[in-house]
């Protein structure tokens, strides 16, 4: 169960590897030999989940210098097994300009129905600058989508009107191509 850790030893590395594994092991053996039968049914289980009686480890790492990483922070979506959107809920589109290209795309996609509107930025700047205006956008859609390429840019020009009330745009891969329709229909559609 523990792995032993790469033998390689690091050129700014102050870890000894043999005292880690040592340690690990230790912690492993000690979580075996405290754990208690758990007799009640996990309801959130799903049949690809680990057995019951292995238990998850947290470590937590902590760093002198802060570690930036602008791909990093930026929100990424996580896939779930059931949808917690309904099916007939209204999506809007935050997207890059020109806007019209991407609108074109949800129609040839066949999203229309779904996707009920597409705000490029440069309309979002515009039209969107007073708390009312921000308000009734939040309040017109049940769901916001956002190009991953754009969605850095959001949390500025939205204000703390959508992210107060948690419709915060989920990042999706809008194609840079006008072609690729289906890429949109998939992202669109993924639960």
């Amino acid at each position: 169960m523990a792995q032993e850790i790469a033998e390689k030893p690091r050129a700014a590395s102050k870890l000894d590897t043999a005292q880690v594994n040592k340690a690990a092991k230790a912690l492993l053996k000690h979580i075996k030999s405290s754990a208690k039968p758990n007799k009640k049914q996990n309801l959130l289980a799903t049949d690809i989940d680990a057995p019951e009686n292995d238990i998850p480890i947290w470590l937590s790492l902590t760093t002198k210098k802060f570690i930036i990483d602008k791909k990093r922070l930026k929100p990424s979506r996580i896939p779930l097994a059931h949808p917690f959107v309904a099916e007939d809920a209204t999506v809007c589109l935050f997207v890059k300009d020109p806007q019209r290209t991407y609108k074109d795309m949800v129609e040839q996609a066949g999203l229309s129905s779904t996707v009920t509107r597409v705000v490029g930025i440069s309309k979002l700047k515009d039209k969107h600058k007073s708390f009312e205006s921000k308000r009734a956008l939040r309040d017109a859609h049940d769901f916001f989508l956002a190009d991953d390429r754009v969605v850095q840019l959001l949390p500025q020009l939205l204000g703390k009107t959508f992210y107060a009330s948690r419709k915060i745009p989920a990042p999706i891969e809008v194609p840079k191509n006008p072609e690729k329709v289906e890429n949109l229909k998939i992202e669109v559609n993924k639960p």
